[in-house]
């Protein structure tokens, strides 16, 4: 029987919460662009600014999970990479959100779960981005490879309010979607190993499973280095805005990590609508997400709800409001 790693030590920590921990910078056009270049995605509201001030949200903003990344190392504080020498370091610490303190368990392998969203702006430039984070549970499983912890992080990124915008761009309305639609997929690769490192460059994220192909094959035993898990949310993020361009809105979308990905791997996130309802003057699209590599081998099953003006109703208004479909 495995061990139990569940001390009352790490019992403690479950529903600590932190108090409000504002990003090292405010939203930076240099950022934001190295960000949706490192995931490929070229939709005209992160960097034409024409564009964006004739659209609802009246001026350029960041991809929607952009906030999740904005917390990066401050000035004057520990280098990251110092403990590159030791032998287990992954290129990570275990403080997992900054104002909370680190899970202490004996395990030196570390991996991403997956991310839950629920959206109702985007950060724009020039604002400042808070976030606070608990610890919404902390249980542990027995896996093939042994036990494994898993932590489930809540996080609450708040930034200044923008003005809305009222004027919706011609996109199907509710009443012109079915159920069992195939939406549009967004194709990524070939992955390359460079493609892997400039998301983590950009990110800031060392985790050496992303880039030292040694430590990834013989300490954590893994195939290859691995595409990040965080740079695959964004693209199943933008599969949605793509969709629901910019009269819809992807208000709820989830996902899990089943399988790894590797360079070599061409992704495909598909997306099928499951459900319709209508909600007053706007209706709610149900899908069923994924994403495939080039065998048709699925790793990242998800769902996700999208908001719908109906014919001849007004339109979602923005920053979005879920109590317009309660």
């Amino acid at each position: 029987m495995s061990p139990n790693h569940i001390t009352d030590e790490v019992k403690a920590l479950i529903g600590m919460e932190s108090a409000p921990v504002e990003a090292t910078h405010p939203v930076e056009a240099s950022e934001v662009r190295r960000f949706h270049q490192a995931t490929m995605d070229e939709a005209p509201r992160y960097w034409d600014a024409d564009w964006a001030r004739q659209s609802r949200y009246r001026a350029r903003v960041a991809p929607p999970a952009f906030p999740v990344h904005a917390f990066r190392r401050a000035a004057g504080t520990a280098d990251p990479l110092g403990a590159m020498g030791e032998q287990d370091f992954d290129g990570l610490n275990r403080q997992l959100r900054p104002g909370l303190p680190p899970v202490k368990v004996p395990l030196v392998r570390l991996l991403n779960g997956g991310y839950d969203y629920e959206f109702y702006r985007y950060a724009h430039l020039g604002e400042r981005i808070f976030c606070k984070s608990r610890y919404k549970d902390i249980y542990q499983r027995d896996g093939k490879s042994g036990p494994m912890v898993f932590i489930l992080m809540e996080d609450h990124e708040q930034h200044h309010p923008a003005l809305t915008d009222e004027d919706a761009m011609k996109r199907p309305h509710f009443e012109d979607l079915s159920i069992g639609e195939e939406i549009p997929t967004v194709v990524k690769g070939p992955m390359s190993p460079a493609h892997i490192m400039r998301w983590a460059a950009a990110m800031e994220n060392w985790h050496r499973i992303h880039y030292d192909w040694r430590y990834a094959t013989e300490h954590d035993r893994l195939p290859d280095v691995l595409v990040n898990g965080s740079w695959k949310q964004h693209v199943m993020v933008q599969l949605l805005t793509d969709w629901v361009g910019e009269v819809g809105w992807l208000w709820k979308i989830s996902f899990q990590f089943r399988g790894m990905n590797v360079p070599g791997d061409t992704l495909t996130a598909w997306g099928r609508t499951t459900g319709k309802e209508a909600r007053g003057a706007y209706g709610l699209v149900t899908l069923d997400i994924g994403l495939k590599n080039q065998k048709g081998d699925e790793g990242t099953p998800g769902t996700a709800v999208t908001v719908w003006p109906r014919r001849g109703g007004p339109a979602i208004p923005y920053p979005f409001d879920p109590r317009i479909v309660s």
